[in-house]
């Protein structure tokens, strides 16, 4: 079974941002690719949210394992996303001693 990546038909999403910035984060301390983090992590969202309504859409032609296993994907991708801005907003505070708003 070959491996397709996700990057082309998504518009060069890669699903290895939220670990790596929030990596990169922790290491310089940089409250402004800390709150890169949150304006990444709204793109996770919309990528759920399409992927939902390809879902949805009557034209889908895949199985329901398939269309489980997409939406499962989608969501634990969404949620690593939102972990990844907890982690941006605690070194916002741990630099500036301000709390971001959620």
């Amino acid at each position: 079974m070959r491996r397709r990546s996700c990057s082309p038909s998504w518009g060069g999403w890669r699903p290895s941002w939220p670990a790596s910035l929030a990596e990169r984060v922790l290491r310089t301390h940089d409250p402004e690719q800390a709150a890169e983090i949150g304006r990444r992590d709204d793109e996770l969202d919309d990528l759920h949210r399409r992927l939902l309504t390809l879902i949805e859409d009557p034209a889908w032609t895949g199985t329901i394992p398939a269309a489980v296993d997409v939406t499962l994907l989608g969501r634990f991708c969404e949620r690593f996303g939102d972990h990844a801005v907890v982690v941006g907003r605690r070194v916002i505070f741990l630099v500036t001693g301000e709390q971001m708003s959620p």
